[in-house]
């Protein structure tokens, strides 16, 4: 054998070296998600659970062994499974909040134009004054008809949009 051909050997064995451990470096080189998601450590228990319990079946984990282990990693997987129904909770509550905000503008209480009675979404006519109602959208001021839910030109909803208009006035 020859100087030459041991270099080439060698130089071989390097370059496949370099090959072979590209594929780690990449992986290592991928940026680490600093937020650990709740989803993912109740996954990465049950993971976990599963692999122990496999260990387990081989014989690889004592018997003591994997009854703690198997605690500890309930316990994770409790902790975390709570953790996301309560943010599901917590997004649940900021939703129904935004719902009866974007509600509320709608159910206002209605006065009559004329003499300020206070009336019912349902009424068509003023109780004190007998004027009847005429429902207007606040978008677009097209004219509806009593018991409209939706403006025909626009869609938007005719609750508590109520405007009232002398009889004479129709």
């Amino acid at each position: 054998m020859t100087i030459g051909t041991a270099l080439i050997g060698i130089g071989m064995l390097v370059l496949a070296g370099i090959v072979v451990t590209q594929p780690l470096r990449h992986k290592a080189a991928l940026p680490e998600d600093s937020g650990s998601s709740r989803g993912s450590d109740y996954d990465a228990a049950l993971l976990a659970l599963r692999d122990l319990e496999f260990d387990h079946q081989l014989d690889v984990v004592s018997d003591e062994d994997y009854a703690r282990t198997k605690g500890q990693l309930m316990t994770q997987a409790a902790q975390a499974l709570e953790q996301q129904v309560e943010a599901r909770s917590q997004l649940d509550d900021l939703i129904e909040t935004a719902v009866r905000t974007n509600r509320g503008g709608t159910n206002q209480p209605v006065t009559c134009q004329h003499c300020q009675e206070q009336l019912a979404p349902d009424d068509n006519f003023c109780p004190q004054c007998g004027r009847i109602a005429e429902i207007a959208c606040p978008v677009c001021k097209q004219a509806g008809t009593p018991g409209d839910n939706f403006c025909t030109g626009c869609g938007t909803a005719l609750h508590g949009a109520l405007n009232f208009a002398s009889v004479a006035e129709l």
